[in-house]
């Protein structure tokens, strides 16, 4: 694993070179300590296990033309599901018109990773509750075309979506897992500052944080009362609704060889999400709550978000969050956490997370009582 990261750097530092191109980079590491709720079992490992979110250990490395004619990003999670996904668009748009035409025209490949569609959101909690995306790491072909920000529609497919046991795409000693063509189709407008307007549908999704695997369709809504009137501060209301067409339960049964239990799942069917928002210099708040209704007969949860973040210094940073999974029941569900992050040099920073849960966990891997360093270093 560490060479080809070592291998990741080397090129794109080589690729940087030769062709005159901008380069830039960010290294996110950390490391979660964790008990579990009542105290009685510890672990350790790297953090971001699942390799989809912020939180996670990851390796990022950008080179794009001096004219924004093209850029490529890649990117490696340096966890136990290791694995690496390229992106890289071509600007038609600023190839033809030139880099100050309001027409957008780009295309796009990908390799590895999955595609959401285009949100309007505020999304401030980073919970994903309006998000949807496509059903497998593959490799897409994208096309965005749009006219400032009046409108931009985008659409990415592929014949197929290949996965193995782990997860990758790209090796064919495992064998394949499936093998499933996928389409994703998203639009979004801004008519004027402070408006924002997005709606997404895609064939075969798949978000483990939202509605699950089937077609999915999201709609959503932001509006910045701080923008539309011109204010010194932001001050704004988002909702957004996501249904699942096909949401269904499955009954996985008991593996006696492999010491599984009997497991049901039971997809999230419709979800409506409402954030509240407040933000200035220093300061900013979000509240947020969703209504998650599931197939079958589970109960309706009834999530709540309340965080804050402060900009103590130019160097230190200070978050804080609460909320529950189910605020109907809010002792067995509950979650409290705090981050601190100080940046000791222009382009290098260290933060330190604690949280403690005892359903769901916020912002770590694991529920129970979590301590997370995290070291970012940006080039």
């Amino acid at each position: 694993m560490k060479k080809v990261l070592v291998a990741l750097l080397v090129l794109a530092v080589a690729l940087s070179s030769a062709f005159a191109v901008d380069f830039t980079g960010e290294f996110k590491a950390g490391y979660q300590f964790n008990w579990d709720k009542n105290f009685d079992k510890f672990q350790t490992h790297i953090m971001g296990q699942d390799g989809d979110d912020s939180n996670s250990t990851k390796l990022v490395l950008g080179f794009a033309d001096e004219n924004g004619y093209w850029d490529i990003a890649v990117r490696g999670y340096l966890t136990s599901n290791y694995r690496t996904n390229a992106n890289a668009n071509f600007n038609f748009d600023k190839m033809i018109w030139g880099a100050d035409s309001e027409v957008k025209l780009q295309l796009g490949f990908v390799a590895n990773d999955n595609q959401a569609g285009l949100r309007a959101y505020h999304n401030g909690s980073g919970n994903n509750f309006d998000r949807v995306r496509t059903g497998g790491a593959g490799l897409f072909t994208k096309v965005t075309v749009g006219y400032g920000d009046l409108i931009q529609v985008q659409a990415a497919g592929t014949p197929y979506t290949k996965k193995t046991a782990d997860g990758s795409i790209l090796n064919d000693e495992n064998g394949y897992k499936e093998s499933v063509a996928d389409v994703i189709v998203s639009a979004i407008t801004k008519p004027i500052d402070g408006l924002a307007v997005s709606a997404a549908w895609v064939y075969q999704g798949d978000d483990p944080t939202a509605t699950g695997k089937g077609g999915n369709l999201s709609v959503a809504a932001d509006v910045n009362i701080g923008a539309l009137v011109d204010l010194d501060f932001d001050l704004g209301v988002s909702v957004a609704y996501k249904t699942k067409f096909d949401a269904g339960v499955t009954v996985t049964p008991a593996d006696e060889e492999a010491g599984t239990e009997a497991k049901t799942t039971y997809d999230i069917a419709n979800l409506v999400a409402a954030e509240v928002y407040f933000g200035f210099d220093m300061v900013n708040l979000d509240l947020e709550y969703a209504w998650i209704d599931y197939a079958g007969e589970k109960d309706t949860d009834h999530y709540l978000y309340v965080g804050a973040g402060f900009d103590v210094t130019d160097a230190v940073a200070v978050s804080a969050w609460i909320g529950a999974d189910d605020v109907v029941d809010f002792g067995d569900t509950w979650f409290l956490g705090a981050q601190v992050d100080y940046a000791f040099y222009e382009n290098m920073s260290f933060g330190l997370g604690v949280e403690y849960s005892n359903a769901g966990s916020y912002a770590y891997d694991n529920a129970g009582f979590n301590i997370v360093p995290t070291l970012k270093i940006a080039f």
